[in-house]
């Protein structure tokens, strides 16, 4: 039986960075519990360099914003995607309805 998974938990309106934790955890394939602001991509989930660039892709989708390659990959912890996602989505135009 497939599992639901974190991000498909979530309300359509969850905050942005709890969004981005989700989209982390299940991208990883980690527990929600275990992705947090000070863990680290790398040494703490397991993250390479393909993982940042289909985190980056994914974040665009999802967000509708672009992401530059060197700000994700210069990201070390779950804290540093969250505070660059949380600063792209701030500055993207807004949609007009």
């Amino acid at each position: 039986m497939p599992h639901d998974t974190v991000t498909e938990r979530l309300p359509a309106d969850a905050p942005v960075e709890d969004r981005v934790r989700a989209l982390l955890a299940d991208h990883l394939g980690h527990d929600a519990a275990r992705v947090i602001d000070d863990a680290r991509l790398v040494q703490d989930l397991g993250a390479d360099s393909l993982d940042f660039v289909e985190i980056a892709i994914t974040v665009e989708e999802q967000f509708s914003i672009e992401v530059p390659d060197d700000q994700v990959e210069s990201a070390r912890t779950v804290g540093d995607i969250v505070k660059l996602v949380r600063s792209l989505v701030d500055a993207a135009p807004t949609k007009a309805a």
